[in-house]
């Protein structure tokens, strides 16, 4: 049957659940308002998004979710429920309720989408010299030409455009638009069960209709990019121009969108064939439902033959590092997702485009990219606009090799680039989008090689030893502490780390080598606390049904609880905050923090900001010496050489470092990535060696070089 209940419209912000910004301006006049619409607000006011962790009884969570007033307006597949509530406060306080049950993966608000206010260009006439993003003869551009004539231009693929909507009528998309093949146009009936009537070209998650008319000229810009019909006499060409576009409209007119209808399009697109992702929007906030559908999104189904679907998003146009101020949905990193840049028309980063030497890939065209929009053609500056050029690009790599993954395609295009000198250490790649190198007979099909993961103590137990006193360098030699930090990318995150090191044989056999006893080391371990019977009962049982101890070690980690007992540890130790960790974790800083570290925000940021905090420096005596002692202490587990403290100290009180860099500083090198994983080894393993012997250890050494640092 149809969906009935409405839904919470968009709007362009980059807030709440990751209310992110169209990274671009519109042909349409640009609106005055430079937050979300009051539309989206309303209806983000009252909704919430919840998943349960697997396993646990329906009919129970629907009685929980009724005692809280709580309706559930729809569910994903393998992903949340929508849930709506009768008022803001009553939603706010569900949030908090379903976050302490054990039963509950999380819980979040759902909250508006986000476009930016990048300049808009006014139209221009359409002919393909135009397109130098395309083909130039300097060079800067993607060889799309020399593509086309080896490979095609994608014929067969669909690609979702989750925007604004398209003009189904423009003369140069008409023919590009995706047909469901089991629903009849107009009779008023859901033919393919999707509970959606007549989807016959998409769906409008906004109004909740299938009209996917375009009332604002984003999705249709980005549609003609991405497979706008060559060789037509009309306007322009797309990158690939055999492909189909699937236009999922989670934008409004004001460019405004909910994370919910983001999350709808996700999984309609991926459960309806599209191998192709392309989302041009974003913003600042970290959503754990739109993670999920992105990270199911590329996963293959072998029940419906499907190969999973390559996530391409812009990097965003605030001209910032992500690296350093994560940008969503650009920064959920999965091995199917591609995150774009834009360069100028010099080969430069363009101005306004966001960077990052570990979470933006590589670079495309995006300066003055002229396309299609509602009833011509416009030309359009911003990251939306780069983003589709790699879109298109993957659509001609999955037409010429269509039994390939979305991880391997993703990784096709990826390491296809062509280098640009002025890209090196602003992209991972260092690198532009080069749509001939990725199907160039040449380049042999890449083989995905699994990363080596050998057991987490690959050496014997070590004798006890007492802890010696950790040895600065001579004292006449400085420390090779660099000036500036030098982020390095990192393949495992600590979470994911960590997890592997308390999932191990050697970690449940010191636990005791039951379920029970396993669950109450992690609960003491990761939580400071002892296990309550439900939580108690409830992972013993998930792991007497066969549940890998690494997916209860992630559940358990991932939980707010978790990053509160690890924040209020680093109070404690590094700030000497009086008081039992379970006092500490309801601190209101500590809170603060917890909240950062969910939000995507990296550990090592949030220690280095408690580190380079007022109170840390008055502990340390309050002079840049102490500092500097109380920051090698605390990050590598030593002493620093007198002549390191005199050097470091004159530059702090020089004014050439402040605090943050100085600590950022020390994360990025290496020994302060092994020191992490040695003090792991000692708390998690029951390792007694000392910290200096553990940082020499051959399986402390393997898994610090996958952490990234600073």
């Amino acid at each position: 049957m149809p969906r009935t209940a409405q839904r919470s419209r968009c709007a362009p912000a980059v807030e709440a659940l990751e209310a992110r910004e169209l990274l671009s301006v519109l042909a349409s006049t640009p609106s005055t308002s430079g937050g979300p619409s009051a539309s989206a607000l309303a209806s983000a006011s009252t909704a919430l998004l919840v998943r349960t962790v697997d396993g646990v009884d329906p009919a129970a969570v629907q009685r929980a979710y009724r005692s809280l007033g709580a309706y559930v307006e729809q569910a994903f597949p393998d992903g949340p429920s929508l849930l709506r509530l009768s008022s803001r406060s009553a939603r706010d306080a569900a949030v908090g309720w379903l976050n302490a049950r054990p039963w509950v993966a999380y819980a979040e608000a759902d909250a508006p989408l986000v476009r930016s206010s990048a300049a808009r260009m006014v139209p221009d006439d359409p002919n393909f010299s135009q397109l130098w993003g395309l083909d130039n003869p300097d060079d800067r551009d993607i060889n799309a030409p020399e593509a086309w004539a080896s490979a095609g231009a994608g014929a067969g693929v669909v690609v979702a455009v989750l925007d604004t909507g398209i003009d189904l009528d423009h003369p140069d998309l008409a023919g590009r638009i995706w047909v469901n093949p089991v629903e009849i146009p107009g009779n008023g009936i859901d033919d393919d069960g999707n509970t959606l009537v007549d989807d016959v070209h998409g769906w409008d998650f906004v109004s909740s209709s299938a009209d996917v008319r375009d009332d604002n000229g984003h999705g249709t810009h980005v549609s003609g990019t991405i497979a706008a019909t060559a060789g037509n006499g009309e306007g322009v060409a797309g990158v690939a121009f055999g492909a189909t576009i699937m236009p999922l409209k989670v934008l409004d007119a004001e460019g405004s969108g909910l994370i919910s209808d983001a999350v709808d399009a996700i999984y309609y697109a991926a459960s309806h064939g599209a191998r192709v992702l392309n989302a041009s929007w974003g913003g600042p906030g970290y959503s754990k439902a739109l993670d999920d559908a992105i990270r199911s999104a590329g996963q293959a189904n072998p029940a419906t033959g499907s190969l999973g679907a390559v996530f391409v998003t812009a990097s965003g146009n605030e001209a910032v590092n992500n690296d350093v101020r994560p940008s969503y949905p650009s920064n959920y990193r999965y091995p199917h997702t591609i995150t774009v840049a834009a360069i100028d028309q010099s080969g430069a980063l363009a101005s306004y485009s966001n960077y990052g030497a570990r979470t933006v890939d590589l670079a495309a065209p995006g300066d003055r990219i002229v396309s299609t929009v509602p009833g011509g053609y416009a030309s359009y500056t911003g990251t939306s606009m780069a983003a589709p050029h790699v879109s298109g690009a993957v659509a001609i790599a999955a037409a010429v090799f269509p039994g390939e993954s979305a991880a391997q395609l993703a990784q096709r295009v990826v390491s296809s680039t062509r280098p640009l000198p002025s890209l090196g250490g602003l992209v991972a790649t260092g690198g532009l989008l080069d749509a001939s190198r990725i199907v160039a007979p040449s380049t042999p099909e890449p083989t995905p090689t699994p990363t080596p993961v050998p057991e987490p103590t690959p050496v014997p137990e070590p004798t006890p030893v007492p802890e010696p006193t950790p040895t600065p360098p001579a004292s006449g030699s400085i420390d090779p502490l660099p000036l500036a930090p030098r982020p390095v990318a990192g393949t495992w995150t600590d979470e994911q780390l960590r997890a592997s090191l308390i999932s191990s044989d050697e970690f449940y056999a010191r636990a005791g080598g039951t379920p029970e006893a396993y669950v109450s080391t992690l609960y003491r371990l990761v939580l400071g606390r002892e296990v309550e019977p439900g939580g108690l009962d409830f992972w013993s049982a998930r792991l007497r049904s066969g549940s890998p101890r690494l997916d209860v070690a992630e559940s358990i980690l991932r939980s707010d609880e978790a990053r509160r007992t690890l924040v209020a540890g680093w109070y404690r130790g590094d700030l000497g905050r009086p008081g039992s960790i379970a006092d500490l974790k309801a601190d209101p800083g500590v809170a603060f923090w917890a909240s950062m570290l969910a939000g995507g925000t990296r550990p090592d940021e949030v220690r280095a900001a408690i580190l380079a905090s007022p109170e840390f420096f008055e502990r340390q005596g309050g002079s840049a010496e102490g500092l500097v002692v109380g920051a090698y202490r605390s990050l590598l587990g030593r002493e620093p050489n007198a002549a390191t403290v005199a050097a470091a100290a004159a530059e702090i009180n020089g004014r050439s470092w402040d605090a943050p860099t100085m600590i950022l500083s020390i994360q990025s090198i290496e020994e302060a990535a092994r020191a992490k994983v040695a003090a792991w080894y000692r708390s998690d393993l029951g390792r007694t060696a000392s910290i200096a012997e553990l940082k020499l250890d051959a399986g402390v050494n393997f898994w610090a070089n996958l952490l990234p640092r600073g």
